[in-house]
């Protein structure tokens, strides 16, 4: 009963193609999802450790003033600076300015993001700035500005160029500098233009004796909870001092909690979709398949094989067929995964996702959800197959 199924199933092969491929793209898009999803996860939290690797501490706002726990909070006094600098263990702190900022193209229109458009100062410690240039400068007079390269890419804004900058004022600046992020032309899909501190203090903060916040970094043999415990000794009402690790922390946080959770909730929806669609198409095919072979399996019948024998017969086909394309949607999956990064880096949203990380979960669910979703379908076509009566392969006329 075993070869007659294997060589039913290669009889049938060019019938059964397009059962095999709604499962392969089912358990494709299955796999494709939960391997960006982890691939995503693991390269954002290497982004947000390699962007705050040299900041060992920082010195913001204890009230928060968003909805969202890691939004924008109130600004500190500027004299907080100093405070933070005279602070035991203290190598060298600056202040952080961040506020909103419309760079404009070198048309005069607003450059189109899909994330937030910042402003704020560029930091001059290069262990304490995630940005670096790399063509031109950084900023030495207040209407002067270094942007990300992406943002500089897409409003066609080179070293020299001059535009403005919407804070909502109109800020006539010109560019001296093109920056990347780490290794990334941007932070997602965002913004950056960033000033000299007093251009910042002026066009940002609007409030020369206020900051957003203080980057701080240790001198050698200081933790950064030893630094930490320091500056809250030190800190007025109103300031609060977290570690380096905490603050990428809160920025993975942010991340995960919201785009990658809503990211991965829709993949897998489409993902169950094309499944629920796949078991429809697989469903009809062995409907079909059973209904054209009534004589087979009456002939079978009448030469001794038993109900529970015809039943296996079917079932065994399917089980062939979910498991081939479920392994082979595995590999599948890989491809879809590289596919979704590329449409987010042509929608000008490059992501750090580097290689595929592949979890150790992700081979077991594809291929159980594949292999289940097979057999289900098959088990009303196999159950009527093994119903049929021997006298059936006495009739004369075929389904």
């Amino acid at each position: 009963m075993t070869r007659i199924a294997l060589k039913g199933l290669w009889a049938r092969r060019r019938r059964l193609a397009g059962s095999f491929t709604a499962v392969f793209l089912g358990v494709a898009f299955l796999a494709g999802a939960l391997i960006l999803g982890d691939t995503m996860n693991a390269s954002i939290g290497r982004f947000f450790d390699h962007a705050y690797a040299g900041t060992d501490a920082s010195v913001r706002g204890a009230t928060s003033v968003s909805d969202v726990p890691t939004g924008e909070r109130g600004t500190i006094d500027a004299g907080v600076v100093d405070l933070v600098r005279r602070a035991p263990g203290v190598a060298v702190a600056e202040p952080v300015i961040s506020g909103s900022g419309q760079l404009l193209g070198r048309d005069g229109r607003a450059i189109a993001v899909l994330g937030p458009r910042t402003a704020g100062n560029w930091l001059t410690d290069p262990r304490l700035n995630p940005y670096h240039v790399v063509r031109g400068r950084a900023p030495r007079a207040d209407d002067e500005v270094v942007v990300n390269r992406a943002t500089a890419v897409q409003g066609h804004l080179r070293v020299g160029d001059t535009t403005a900058v919407l804070t909502p004022q109109r800020v006539p600046v010109r560019v001296v500098g093109i920056a990347k992020f780490g290794d990334q032309d941007a932070f997602g899909g965002t913004s950056f233009t960033a000033f000299t501190l007093e251009g910042a203090r002026r066009y940002v903060a609007k409030a020369p004796d206020r900051v957003s916040g203080v980057s701080v970094r240790a001198v050698s043999g200081v933790s950064q909870d030893e630094l930490v415990r320091r500056l809250r000794g030190v800190l007025p009402a109103g300031a609060e001092a977290i570690t380096g690790r905490a603050l990428s922390r809160e920025g993975m946080d942010a991340v995960t909690k919201g785009f990658l959770t809503m990211f991965r909730a829709f993949l897998l929806a489409f993902a169950g979709i094309a499944l629920l669609v796949g078991m429809l198409g697989i469903h009809n095919t062995f409907a079909i398949s059973v209904a054209q072979r009534s004589r087979e399996s009456a002939l079978l019948r009448a030469v001794g094989a038993s109900r529970r024998q015809v039943l296996a017969s079917v079932i065994a086909e399917a089980l062939v067929l979910g498991l081939t394309a479920s392994v082979t949607g595995v590999f599948g999956g890989l491809g879809f995964a590289a596919l979704l990064e590329g449409v987010f880096t042509a929608m000008g949203a490059s992501l750090p996702v580097g290689g595929p990380v592949v979890t150790a979960g992700v081979v077991p669910v594809a291929v159980t959800a594949g292999f289940v979703v097979t057999l289900l379908s098959c088990l009303l076509p196999a159950v009527r197959a093994s119903r049929t009566p021997p006298v059936a392969a006495l009739r004369a006329t075929e389904a």
